[in-house]
């Protein structure tokens, strides 16, 4: 077993580090430091390992990781392991009911062991000698019993070393009932109101259950009403399924409904929906939709925002769609350490891997998912190499880097915690473009990749913290929508400002000597100026900067001339 103390900590905090860290184990809330001060070193961690006997087999300060380990490794070597698959209900009475167990023990078996112990009822328990069928396979009988008897059983088993195992645990047993079955089965089923055309054919799902068993599944269905027709579902354990054979098209509607029936003597069935039928629409695809599984939700409604302003629609959500063939691309938030950051799971990654499979667009950010955070199948179809773990060094600017979609933009990024905690250092794989670099210190933030049948961009950092007006981070979006190839955006320039001669060049709302003077370094080279600067300092309005102008400049200041090509 493995418990963590939460020294000084809350049980909110010791939550939120669970869930920060998706900790499987009990984290105990410390927050009077009552356990901690147990421990006379104060060194956090101390660990603590005991055997199954609890007997206490190692405590130590600090983490000496191989200590721990073989500790831990070597007691695994008393335990004993039990497999069994539970018992169902039955309809046949009168008839003795098999119990098989696999039991891989380390040392011999006490005497009268492995046992199953069996009641009727609630009764009185009966202990049963488990034989040997082979190999590590143990076998024991539970007798007939009359109609409508409820029986609990459980194994257990003592050895001579070592550990000693109840299964299922102490105090739990395993139950079924023995008599005429009335229970129909379960079915479990999303409808999809919506279906993408690109998704097509369309594949009707069901997680079908029965306490006896499964005699058969079926889907009753019709398109545009056009008269229902019956299809078998296949089954894969429990997973049924159906394809829908006829051509569909867009704007298309389906009316459908899952009939199951189970291996009773009464056959009992069970329809889904209860009453009436299912319906999906097929639909052209969804332009964009964004995931925004970021706790601290400030970077997915800034990303909507922006993509409806560039194509004009873009749905949200909180939470993995049940299907994303609905949409040409998924904007995925998993924000960063410390601030809702969300490790994605294998089940989101594999969802993720198949809509790219499948030709979709992604684009994913996370200050920890590249680096830190566990990786899954949906990782690699970024091209990504994960460097370091990295720092809260993000910012204070973004800048486009040569070459990208992104080239020439550069753009303000937040610095707050919420946006700039431990942001993971990331390169791009063989074939794929750096798209932002941090200006200082210098690192990869943003990752494209075109893979051909798919295309993805990865960010270290939340889209949402970037900021120039709003004009550059609009058009940064639109770069990215034109680079997925989604709607009909194309990337909007970052417009010009009006190049005003005023002679001003300190932009100080004044002119004086110093403009001259400042004029005059541009020309001969010494001082680089900014488009603003190079405008004010081209007195004369012919396109270049000259010692004329510097000229024309302080004869403003003088008074001895009203003014350069633009009054100020």
């Amino acid at each position: 077993m493995v418990l963590a103390v939460g020294a000084g900590q809350s049980q909110a905090q010791c939550q939120a580090w669970i869930n920060t860290h998706g900790i499987t184990h009990p984290v105990l809330s410390d927050a009077s430091g009552t356990v901690y001060n147990l421990f006379g070193d104060g060194y956090v961690p101390y660990n603590s390992i005991m055997s199954c006997e609890q007997i206490v087999l190692l405590t130590d300060s600090g983490f000496n990781e191989t200590l721990v380990r073989s500790t831990i490794e070597a007691a695994l070597l008393d335990v004993v392991t039990v497999n069994h698959t539970p018992l169902g209900d039955t309809e046949e009475t009168g008839v003795a009911i098999p119990v098989s167990a696999e039991i891989i023990a380390q040392s011999s078996f006490v005497a009268d062991y492995p046992q199953m112990s069996w009641r009727a009822d609630a009764g009185l328990w009966t202990n049963v000698t488990m034989t040997n069928s082979g190999g590590d396979m143990y076998t024991a009988d539970i007798p007939g019993q009359v109609s409508g008897t409820t029986v609990d059983y459980y194994i257990s088993v003592q050895q001579e070393d070592g550990c000693n195992r109840i299964y299922p645990a102490p105090d739990e047993f395993f139950s079924f009932y023995v008599g005429p079955d009335t229970i129909p089965p379960v079915i479990d089923h999303t409808n999809l109101a919506q279906y993408g055309e690109a998704q097509l054919p369309l594949v009707i799902m069901a997680d079908v259950t029965d306490n006896l068993g499964i005699a058969s599944v079926s889907l009753e269905y019709q398109v545009n009403g056009g008269g229902f027709s019956t299809l078998p579902m296949s089954t894969s354990n429990a997973d049924y399924s159906a394809t829908i054979p006829d051509t569909l098209v867009v704007g298309d509607m389906v009316e459908y409904r899952i009939n199951a029936v189970d291996a009773s003597a009464a056959g009992n069935s069970v329809y889904d929906p209860a009453s009436g039928y299912y319906t999906t629409e097929i639909i052209d695809q969804i332009p964009a939709v964004v995931i925004d599984l970021d706790g601290a939700h400030n970077s997915g409604p800034a990303i909507q925002a922006l993509i409806e302003t560039s194509i004009g629609s873009a749905e949200y959500t909180t939470s993995m769609p049940p299907t994303l063939g609905l949409y040409q691309s998924v904007f995925v938030c998993l924000g960063v350490y410390g601030s809702g950051n969300h490790q994605l799971t294998g089940a989101e990654g594999d969802a993720l891997a198949a809509f790219m499979d499948a030709g979709g667009c992604v684009y994913m950010e996370g200050g920890d998912t590249w680096y830190y955070d566990p990786q899954t199948s949906a990782h690699d179809y970024f091209n990504i190499v994960a460097v370091s773990d990295g720092s809260a060094d993000a910012g204070p600017q973004e800048n486009g880097v040569v070459g990208s979609f992104a080239e020439e933009m550069n753009m303000n990024y937040n610095t707050g915690s919420s946006y700039n905690n431990w942001i993971d250092r990331i390169n791009p794989g063989s074939g794929a473009l750096a798209v932002l670099e941090n200006s200082s210190p210098v690192y990869n933030t943003v990752i494209s990749n075109d893979a051909g049948d798919y295309k993805t961009v990865g960010s270290s950092i939340k889209l949402g913290g970037l900021s120039n007006g709003n004009t550059q981070v609009q058009a940064y979006m639109d770069a990215i929508l034109a680079f997925f190839g989604v709607g009909s955006s194309q990337p909007t320039p970052t417009p010009t400002p009006e190049c005003i001669n005023h002679g001003d060049v300190t932009l100080d709302g004044d002119i004086t000597a110093g403009d001259a003077q400042l004029a005059f370094l541009i020309t001969l080279g010494s001082h680089q100026p900014t488009y603003e600067e190079e405008c004010a300092a081209d007195c004369n309005g012919d396109g270049e900067v000259t010692a004329g102008d510097a000229q024309g400049i302080f004869l403003v200041a003088l008074g001895s001339s009203p003014s350069c090509a633009d009054p100020l």
